[in-house]
């Protein structure tokens, strides 16, 4: 666990050893629910070559993700507590729930057809999805947007035959900072993409994320709209800000003092 440092070390360290700094590219984004003008969320990020943080501001909420050195740490400011996360951690968990998976299959099948597929209606809405779930396509579409003083044009992602979210992508080249930020974003897709085969040798679908929808569009995506189960706007995410700036590369590690906090452990196997 990091330990606190003493305000005199502090001020030694200022002194002795400056802050390194890098250029980098800063960007915000606000999430507002479809008709509201009030900001839901705000979303920054801060990106130095394959090192990127996530910080998102919801009220009195501020959680924030640090992804360097193939590692996650996920953080919550106002708890001041931190989890980390690597490849090997996430394999050993896929497979644990691949044991589990089978277990409950295997007691699955002694039940009667219709007594089973109610527990695995209720298992599905407890546990999340499972690999068997359509998959997500993306499809270009005629529809132009702007955000950052960039124009955009809108990809749709469908799951089966629902519309599930649009990007709205622009050409990195017109953004300031853009095509620093799309090599970071590249970099870091590749990382979860494995991350995501690990996972899905368990059987269950971990969540989507924006970094394996770049391998299909044209650029950095701008604008990101969600939409509900009956294909309704829900909450669209809109880039207001994004710049390059000089960043401290003590904004990629997590802050003195705050505790460590273990994953959940699985149930163990028989």
């Amino acid at each position: 666990m990091k330990q606190p440092t003493t305000i005199a070390g502090a001020m030694l360290t200022c002194l002795c050893l400056p802050a390194v700094l890098h250029a980098g590219v800063y960007m915000e984004m606000i999430e507002r629910d479809a008709g509201q003008s009030a900001a839901r969320q705000t979303v920054r990020f801060w990106a130095d070559g394959p090192s990127l943080l996530v910080e998102q501001t919801d009220g009195a909420r501020r959680h924030a993700q640090i992804l360097r050195d193939q590692q996650i740490y996920i953080i919550d400011h106002v708890k001041k507590t931190y989890m980390h996360l690597d490849r090997k951690q996430l394999e050993a968990m896929g497979d644990r729930l691949g044991e589990m998976r089978k277990q409950m299959e295997a007691q699955l099948a002694k039940l009667p057809p219709e007594q089973r597929q109610m527990v695995e209606q209720m298992m599905r809405g407890k546990m999340g999805a499972t690999v068997d779930q359509p998959k997500l396509r993306i499809e270009a579409s005629d529809h132009r947007g702007s955000a950052a003083g960039a124009d955009c044009r809108f990809w749709n992602i469908w799951r089966g035959e629902r519309l599930d979210s649009a990007l709205c992508v622009a050409s990195p080249a017109k953004l300031d900072g853009g095509v620093e930020l799309m090599q970071t974003m590249k970099t870091l897709a590749a990382y979860f993409a494995g991350m995501r085969k690990a996972m899905e040798r368990s059987g269950f679908m971990p969540p989507d994320n924006g970094f394996e929808q770049l391998e299909n569009i044209d650029g950095l995506p701008v604008i990101n709209q969600r939409y509900d189960a009956l294909g309704k706007l829900q909450s669209e995410i809109r880039t207001e800000t994004i710049r390059r700036e000089t960043i401290a590369t003590s904004r990629f590690t997590v802050p003195d003092g705050y505790k460590e906090e273990r994953l959940p452990a699985l149930p163990a196997g028989k």
